[in-house]
Protein backbone atom coordinates (compact mmCIF):
# COMPACT_ATOMS: atom_id res chain seq x y z
CA UNK A 1 0.00 0.00 0.00
CA UNK A 2 1.69 3.32 -1.04
CA UNK A 3 -0.61 5.74 -0.90
CA UNK A 4 -1.22 8.19 2.51
CA UNK A 5 -4.53 8.52 4.66
CA UNK A 6 -5.32 12.17 5.99
CA UNK A 7 -6.94 11.93 9.19
CA UNK A 8 -9.75 14.12 8.70
CA UNK A 9 -9.94 14.93 13.05
CA UNK A 10 -8.33 12.98 16.07
CA UNK A 11 -11.32 12.58 18.05
CA UNK A 12 -14.83 12.31 16.70
CA UNK A 13 -17.91 12.21 18.75
CA UNK A 14 -21.92 11.67 18.98
CA UNK A 15 -21.83 14.32 15.87
CA UNK A 16 -20.34 12.40 13.71
CA UNK A 17 -21.85 9.01 14.52
CA UNK A 18 -24.01 8.83 11.44
CA UNK A 19 -21.29 9.20 9.27
CA UNK A 20 -18.78 6.64 10.49
CA UNK A 21 -18.81 3.14 9.30
CA UNK A 22 -18.83 0.45 11.57
CA UNK A 23 -19.13 -2.74 9.07
CA UNK A 24 -16.13 -5.62 10.10
CA UNK A 25 -14.93 -3.45 13.09
CA UNK A 26 -13.35 -6.27 15.02
CA UNK A 27 -14.49 -5.67 18.92
CA UNK A 28 -11.14 -6.61 21.44
CA UNK A 29 -13.15 -5.56 24.51
CA UNK A 30 -15.73 -4.09 26.36
CA UNK A 31 -16.03 -2.80 29.64
CA UNK A 32 -18.93 -0.88 31.91
CA UNK A 33 -17.92 1.50 34.12
CA UNK A 34 -20.04 3.03 36.97
CA UNK A 35 -19.23 5.54 38.64
CA UNK A 36 -21.03 5.81 42.67
CA UNK A 37 -21.01 9.46 43.18
CA UNK A 38 -21.69 10.52 40.28
CA UNK A 39 -24.14 8.11 39.52
CA UNK A 40 -23.26 7.65 35.72
CA UNK A 41 -22.13 4.20 33.69
CA UNK A 42 -19.95 3.87 30.39
CA UNK A 43 -20.05 1.24 28.21
CA UNK A 44 -16.67 1.00 26.64
CA UNK A 45 -15.44 -1.10 23.13
CA UNK A 46 -11.92 -1.29 22.14
CA UNK A 47 -11.97 -1.59 18.74
CA UNK A 48 -9.79 -1.43 15.32
CA UNK A 49 -12.17 1.22 13.50
CA UNK A 50 -11.69 0.80 9.44
CA UNK A 51 -11.12 4.42 8.03
CA UNK A 52 -10.76 3.46 4.68
CA UNK A 53 -11.26 0.25 2.26
CA UNK A 54 -8.60 0.32 -0.35
CA UNK A 55 -9.49 -2.26 -3.36
CA UNK A 56 -7.56 -4.73 -4.56
CA UNK A 57 -5.15 -4.13 -7.30
CA UNK A 58 -4.58 -7.12 -9.67
CA UNK A 59 -3.37 -9.64 -9.62
CA UNK A 60 -4.67 -9.44 -5.68
CA UNK A 61 -7.75 -9.98 -4.89
CA UNK A 62 -8.17 -8.96 -1.31
CA UNK A 63 -8.71 -5.95 0.14
CA UNK A 64 -6.38 -3.95 2.05
CA UNK A 65 -7.47 -0.93 5.11
CA UNK A 66 -6.91 1.87 6.75
CA UNK A 67 -7.07 0.89 10.58
CA UNK A 68 -6.83 2.12 13.94
CA UNK A 69 -7.15 1.05 17.31
CA UNK A 70 -9.67 3.28 19.05
CA UNK A 71 -12.17 3.52 22.11
CA UNK A 72 -16.06 3.71 21.28
CA UNK A 73 -17.17 5.18 24.86
CA UNK A 74 -21.20 5.59 25.71
CA UNK A 75 -21.94 7.82 28.05
CA UNK A 76 -24.95 8.01 30.82
CA UNK A 77 -26.10 4.47 30.16
CA UNK A 78 -29.30 3.45 31.38
CA UNK A 79 -31.62 -0.05 31.16
CA UNK A 80 -28.56 -1.57 29.21
CA UNK A 81 -29.62 -5.05 27.08
CA UNK A 82 -27.24 -6.89 25.31
CA UNK A 83 -27.52 -10.08 22.72
CA UNK A 84 -24.38 -11.45 21.69
CA UNK A 85 -24.31 -14.79 19.33
CA UNK A 86 -21.69 -17.00 21.31
CA UNK A 87 -20.63 -18.73 18.08
CA UNK A 88 -17.22 -17.71 16.78
CA UNK A 89 -17.21 -16.37 13.40
CA UNK A 90 -16.57 -19.16 10.26
CA UNK A 91 -13.16 -17.63 9.25
CA UNK A 92 -10.97 -14.65 11.00
CA UNK A 93 -10.90 -11.87 9.22
CA UNK A 94 -8.28 -10.87 6.77
CA UNK A 95 -6.22 -7.92 7.12
CA UNK A 96 -3.29 -7.23 5.19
Amino acid sequence: MTSKYELEKAIWTELDFDIMGWHDAPVYGMALFSDSTTLTTELVFDLDYIFEWINPVPPDNCFSFWIAPSTLVFKNITDLAIQMDPKPPASPPLLA
